[in-house]
C-alpha cells in the first residue's frame, strides 16, 4: 500500500529579518507560492498543508492550492518558537479519527523559493528506503573546521575547532563537511512527536546543489533570489561557445552592457571570460571579426584559469577576490563546474543587492 505523505509550509506571520517575508512577492508570487507550488508537484505527496498564525497568510496559501485546515497557536508563531513544536502541533491536529494516518512528515520551508521537486522527491524516498527517523538536505561546506576554520581565545590566539593531530595541508585531505539547509526535511510522524529535537534519532541527508538552497533571511538574500530568478533573455546573451567569432562576442557585450561574455562548452561548463578589454585590444591590433572566442582566449600573455566562485560564498570573500583579481565580475559555478550566475562587484560595494544573473542549469 502507498504511503500516506502530507507536505507542510510552516509560515508565520511575524519577521523582523525581512517584514512580512512569506508573502513578500518574488519574480510576481508571494514567496510562499513557490514551496506550495513544489510540494503540489511532487507525485509523492497526498496533501499540502500550510501551518499559519496570520489569516493574511492562510488566505494566499489557499490561493495558491494549499489546504490551511487549523490556524497555528500564536505561542507556537513567535520569534523565539522552535518550529519543531510547530511541527508537532501540525502532526498531532491530524492525528483524529477521522484523518487517514500519516506515514511521512514532510516540511518544505517557505525561505527556498530555488529548490527543486526532485530535491523534496529524494528525501522522501530516502526515509522510505531505509530506517532513518529524518531525513534533511545539505550542501557541501566552503568553510572546514578540520582544516580552515578556527576559534579565538581572549587573546585572540587562534586553534581549529577541530584538531585532527596530524597535519591537514590541503583541503581535500580534511573530512568533507555540510551546512545544513531549508529544502526540505522528511520525517516519520511518530519520531517527531517523541522528540525535542532533530538528532535525538537517527539522521540522513540528501545533498542538493548549493544555487537551490538560498535560505531568505535578510534582504540582501531577497535580491539574491530575485536575481537568481531573473529572465532567461539576458541569461542566453551572457553566453558563446568556444566556436563563436569575434563579431557575436561584440553582440552579446552589447546587449548585456556588463563588460564579460563567458565562454562555455556544451554543458555550461566554464573555459574562459572575454571582456570589453579583451576586445578592445583585439581590435586595435586589427584583429578580424570572424577570429573565434577559442583564439582569443589562447591569444592572451598570461593565459590562466577563469576567476570563479561557489553560490555559498560569503560577500565579504567575492569583494576581496574581485578587488584582489581587479576584477568587475566573478562567474558562479556549481559542484560540476557548470555556471549557474554571474555576480558584479558595483552592486557588492553597494550594499543593496547581489546581481546574480540566473543561467537556468
Amino acid at each position: 500500500m502507498k504511503a500516506h505523505i502530507i507536505g507542510f509550509v510552516f509560515a508565520r506571520g511575524g519577521s523582523k529579518g525581512v517584514l512580512r517575508k512569506n508573502i513578500r512577492p518574488l519574480a510576481g508570487k508571494p514567496l510562499i507560492a513557490y514551496a506550495i507550488e513544489t510540494a503540489l508537484a511532487s507525485t509523492l505527496i497526498d496533501r499540502v498543508i500550510v501551518s499559519t498564525d496570520d489569516l493574511e497568510i492562510a488566505a494566499i496559501a489557499r490561493q495558491y492550492g494549499a489546504e490551511v485546515p487549523f490556524m497555528r497557536p500564536g505561542k507556537l508563531a513567535l520569534d523565539d518558537s522552535p518550529e519543531w513544536l510547530a511541527w508537532q502541533h501540525a502532526i498531532q491536529v491530524l492525528s483524529g479519527a477521522d484523518e487517514p494516518k500519516m506515514d511521512v512528515f514532510v516540511s518544505i520551508p517557505p525561505t527556498s523559493p530555488l529548490r527543486a521537486v526532485a530535491d523534496v522527491d529524494a528525501c522522501v524516498q530516502k526515509l522510505l528506503q531505509g530506517d532513518a527517523d529524518l531525513v534533511f538536505t545539505v550542501t557541501s561546506a566552503e568553510g572546514n573546521p578540520f582544516f580552515n576554520m578556527v576559534v579565538l581565545d581572549g587573546t585572540d590566539c587562534a586553534r581549529l575547532v577541530i584538531p585532527t593531530g596530524k597535519g591537514v595541508y590541503r583541503r581535500q585531505d580534511a573530512p568533507r563537511v555540510y551546512n545544513i539547509v531549508t529544502v526540505a526535511y522528511a520525517a516519520r510522524p511518530e519520531y517527531v512527536l517523541k522528540a525535542t529535537s532533530m538528532f535525538e534519532g537517527k539522521t540522513q541527508a540528501v545533498v542538493v546543489a548549493a544555487e537551490r538552497a538560498l535560505d531568505i533571511n535578510t534582504e540582501l538574500d531577497f535580491k539574491f533570489a530575485e536575481f537568481m530568478m531573473g529572465s532567461s533573455k539576458e541569461v542566453n546573451t551572457l553566453f558563446v561557445f568556444p566556436q563563436a567569432v569575434l563579431r557575436d562576442v561584440l553582440v552579446c557585450l552589447e546587449a548585456t552592457k556588463r563588460g564579460i561574455v563567458l565562454v562555455v562548452d556544451g554543458d555550461r561548463r566554464l573555459l574562459g571570460v572575454i571582456t570589453d578589454g579583451d576586445v578592445r585590444r583585439a581590435i586595435l591590433e586589427g584583429t578580424d571579426l570572424t577570429v573565434s572566442a577559442q583564439e582569443l582566449l589562447e591569444r592572451r600573455t598570461k593565459p590562466s584559469p577563469p576567476i570563479s566562485a561557489r553560490a555559498s560564498t560569503p560577500r565579504g570573500e567575492l569583494i576581496d577576490l574581485m578587488r584582489k583579481t581587479r576584477v568587475s565580475h566573478i562567474p558562479i559555478l556549481n559542484e560540476d563546474r557548470q555556471v549557474v550566475g554571474l555576480i558584479g562587484l558595483d552592486d557588492l560595494l553597494l550594499g543593496g543587492s547581489v546581481p546574480l544573473v540566473p543561467t537556468g542549469v
